[in-house]
């Protein structure tokens, strides 16, 4: 359980990252969460798990030694909370963490 919960995680950061890399640029207004690219991104996190080494040239790192690991399982719920957390983050406040 705690996988998926880490993996939903894990898509959300890499979600704020990208807007927050956006706030920096000036296009903050522009800035909005791409719920197909989210997804595309873990699928790709459960096809590196597959297959780690597969994987080493294209992330840049040796990954001839990671095991592979069991696919995770998307849940709808947690995305939307990730999600909930995202635009509560952007805006500035903590009502609601």
């Amino acid at each position: 359980m705690l996988c998926k919960n880490a993996t939903v995680a894990t898509v959300a950061l890499c979600s704020l990252v990208v807007l927050q890399a956006a706030a920096r640029s000036g296009q903050a207004e522009k800035a909005r969460l791409d719920k197909h690219e989210a997804k595309a991104a873990f699928e790709y996190l459960n096809r590196v798990r597959k297959d780690p080494p597969s994987f080493s040239k294209q992330i840049g790192a040796d990954l001839k030694d990671v095991k592979a690991m069991p696919a995770l399982k998307w849940n709808a719920t947690l995305a939307k909370v990730a999600e909930q957390r995202l635009w509560i983050w952007r805006s500035g406040t903590t009502s609601g963490m």
